[in-house]
């Protein structure tokens, strides 16, 4: 028996209820009896407020009898069971009992043994009845809990819930939110196609089955889909520097697993780190849209792709920033008409939009002129006359037209330093990178700093000058020093992390044994064979 049930008595006989209330163990057979009455019209408050389980009842009492109690109370309350008893072998009396829903017709005398066997065989039925419950609202919750889950993750980067409620809710959902840093990566599948061809769906699927199985093979990631070939992944780190190296591991594998798998390509946004999680709807907008299509090509999804919810386009994007260091004057159309498309189809087109987008290409503009050593005042006039041009702004035609001058200019300056000195600049990161690669606060932030840029800029120029990330140069010379220190030296496995800038020995084994297939103990081990049967020859 699941827990004692309640048993309430009305009987107008004292003599018959002190002997029904005596005759029973109620506690040693799972049951508590709760109450009495001597007529159902005094039963009924109380009955209401104590809420047995079970009701037994006289069918003939004084004020209000058995039937009229029954009636209410099933009225009332019908998942409560009743047991009639009665003196009078009438058939008329069980007929109505039965239309009822009485569960029980007992003629008096009763004997205690008849009683507690009527009770129990209504115990067992509660019991099935509470098991069956249990198993549907099982069900039920099994299949709602990933819709709740997605929403609430949904909620929690879109910033339309507070840190302390998705915390909460978290615990409910048995969702793990607490970690000291975060970073937020958006996988989009993509592809491209001539105008004459077919939608591949069927490749398209294999993409997303790829991407969801690369994001569950880590640990410290939570994920959810946020449309029709969209996943946003949520990367969770006690070390900013780690969380940069499993974004970097979870992006490639992504990239070349889909590549291999697909002959496909996809288009991946991530944000920078951030330490609360409050920060994280500023970090979806990074990823957001950082994750822009390849230009070589049209990108196509399904018709029935998600559109972005009007939430998504309060935040300024890095889009200009990206375009102004890597971009082409021949390509502004497209840059703009991309960057600002979202906004028309939204409806956002009112002047506060207008100004913000201005002002967003404006700032961008002299923070890149100021990045290469330029004065942005004089380049871009158009920063002392901010108020007077925001407040003539009733177009999106006018702020394109205002956003291609601003844009020429800063390409024009950005052109005429970039050859010698941009290349100085990268070769002086490199050459950082390569005399502290062994420091593990070494990071994105201390390098663009000692090369004198922003971040945001500073990782824009230095992919586009030596083809790959930050953080993907800087695992790949600790990498290379490690397979060095395994095959020269008789140094054990912490001793190396440490050496190379790895702070914890096992996260160092995870990163090595993902970039060469080998954990640094095979690694050794193969490389000491290769190196003996050398010796033999």
């Amino acid at each position: 028996m699941k827990r004692p049930y309640k048993v309430f008595l009305v009987e107008d006989e004292i003599v018959i209820r002190e002997g029904i209330r005596a005759c029973i163990d109620w506690k040693e057979n799972g049951f508590e009896f709760c109450g009495e009455a001597p007529d159902g019209e005094m039963a009924l408050p109380l009955i209401q407020t104590i809420k047995p389980d079970i009701l037994i009842t006289d069918i003939k009492m004084p004020f209000m009898n058995g039937l009229e109690l029954t009636r209410i109370v099933h009225e009332t309350m019908p998942e409560m069971q009743t047991v009639i008893l009665s003196g009078h072998d009438e058939f008329e009396y069980a007929r109505e009992a039965i239309k009822l829903g009485v569960v029980e017709y007992l003629l008096k005398p009763l004997s205690p043994s008849d009683l507690l066997g009527v009770l129990l065989k209504i115990a067992r039925q509660f019991d099935k009845n509470a098991a069956e419950l249990d198993r549907l609202k099982g069900i039920q919750e099994s299949q709602s809990l990933p819709l709740q889950r997605d929403r609430l993750l949904m909620q929690l980067v879109l910033g339309g819930i507070t840190s302390m409620e998705a915390l909460e809710k978290s615990i409910v959902l048995k969702i793990n939110l607490i970690a000291r840093c975060y970073q937020v990566i958006l996988i989009r599948a993509e592809f491209y196609k001539e105008p004459h061809e077919q939608f591949d769906y069927a490749r398209y699927e294999k993409a997303e089955e790829i991407i969801t199985d690369v994001v569950n093979r880590e640990s410290d990631v939570i994920s959810f889909k946020k449309g029709l070939g969209e996943t946003v992944v949520i990367l969770k780190n006690d070390s900013i520097q780690h969380l940069e190296q499993d974004s970097y591991l979870l992006m490639e594998a992504a990239r070349e697993e889909v590549r291999q798998k697909t002959g496909s390509q996809i288009s991946i946004g991530v944000s920078k780190p951030c330490e609360r999680l409050g920060d994280l709807p500023g970090a979806f907008f990074e990823a957001l849209v950082s994750a822009q299509p390849l230009l070589s090509g049209k990108p196509v999804l399904p018709e029935t792709s998600s559109i972005l919810p009007e939430e998504l386009l309060a935040l300024t994007p890095d889009a200009t920033e990206k375009y102004l260091s890597t971009g082409i004057k021949s390509g502004f159309d497209t840059y703009f008409r991309s960057y600002t498309d979202p906004i028309i189809k939204n409806g956002q087109t009112g002047q506060l939009i207008l100004k913000y987008i201005f002002l967003d290409i404006l700032i961008t503009a002299a923070n890149l002129i100021n990045d290469l050593g330029g004065d942005a005042n004089v380049i871009l006039p158009e920063l002392e006359h901010c108020e007077q041009l925001t407040a003539g702004l009733v177009t999106m035609e006018q702020v394109r037209e205002l956003a291609r001058q601003i844009i020429s200019r800063a390409m024009d300056f950005r052109d005429k330093q970039s050859g010698n000195q941009i290349a100085a600049i990268v070769a002086k990161a490199r050459a950082y990178i390569d005399g502290h690669f062994h420091d593990s606060s070494l990071s994105l932030n201390s390098t663009a700093g000692h090369a004198c840029l922003s971040p945001s800029h500073f990782s824009v120029v230095f992919s586009r000058e030596t083809g790959e990330t930050f953080i993907g140069y800087l695992t790949r010379k600790r990498i290379d020093k490690a397979r060095e220190l395994l095959r020269s030296s008789t140094l054990r496995t912490s001793e190396i992390s440490d050496r190379i800038g790895y702070e914890n020995p096992h996260y160092f084994s995870t990163v090595f044994k993902k970039i060469t297939g080998l954990s640094p103990t095979e690694y050794r081990s193969q490389a000491f064979t290769a190196g003996s049967d050398g010796r033999s020859a």
